[in-house]
């Protein structure tokens, strides 16, 4: 935890851990600090962020002067297109706290 952290960036995101961010206890750092957010997702298929999202919308919720949620995305098979656009539906569906939060994609093909 760093009392002051401004960006975040999670690699491989569906790999990582998220319970400890929210419902158990609650970060100041994320809630009064976190301006950038990088999640680079790697081979998504099908509802692969169904461990994300509830990350995601705690940020949203919860990171007071967040400016910038920026997803990188690199897409599985053909076919995966439709639920990721259902998954990026729901996501800029979420309240924030930040009137300034700006949600970004960055959506490319696994060659």
């Amino acid at each position: 935890s760093s009392p002051n952290l401004e960006t975040l960036i999670i690699n491989n995101a569906t790999d990582f851990e998220w319970e400890w961010t929210y419902g158990k206890r609650t970060f100041k750092c994320l809630q009064l600090h976190l301006k950038t957010l990088k999640i680079n997702i790697y081979g998504f298929r099908g509802w692969a962020f169904g461990r994300e999202l509830p990350f995601i919308q705690f940020l949203l919720e919860n990171a007071l002067v967040l400016e910038k949620l920026i997803v990188y995305v690199k897409v599985g098979p053909r076919g995966s297109e439709e639920n990721l656009l259902q998954v990026v539906e729901k996501l800029l569906g979420f309240p924030r706290s930040s009137p300034n939060a700006v949600v970004m994609f960055r959506i490319c093909r696994e060659t």
